[in-house]
């Protein structure tokens, strides 16, 4: 039985995928894994529609079954640019941190702790070893 967002035309699987909700650079992607599997074939329908056209390799593949998961690898891609997106800036600061040699654990920990006076930089009224020296 064929999925009802599926069309079979002659001996291929017809999918149209809507730019608006999917990248073009996502749908590339998932295309290119799935070409050791079947012939694929993408072509613009409109401004925001592609058609996916599946062809089998061989009489004993399910395109059915492919396109179905030619489906879920593309929702899959969808969301991977979604979490990358939002976790750009974390990667980000990783790899700064990662490039700049600075130990960021240990800035963390002075942060942490209460601020100290350097006594080098008082003046001698608030120094303690001058007033006990007079």
């Amino acid at each position: 039985m064929t999925p009802n967002f599926l069309v079979r035309r002659d001996d291929a699987l017809l999918a149209e995928v809507d730019l608006e909700i999917y990248t073009l650079s996502g749908l590339l992607k998932v295309t290119h894994k799935f070409t050791d599997r079947c012939f694929v074939h993408l072509k613009y329908r409109s401004e925001r529609t592609v058609e996916v056209r599946f062809a089998a390799k061989n009489a004993e593949m399910s395109l059915e079954t492919i396109a179905g998961e030619f489906c879920n690898e593309l929702l899959d891609q969808r969301l991977r640019e979604i979490v990358g997106r939002e976790s750009e800036p974390v990667r980000n600061l990783l790899l700064a941190h990662a490039l700049s040699g600075t130990d960021l654990t240990r800035f963390a920990k002075r942060r942490s702790q209460p601020a100290t006076i350097n006594k080098k930089h008082l003046p001698p009224e608030h120094d303690v070893r001058a007033q006990s020296s007079v």
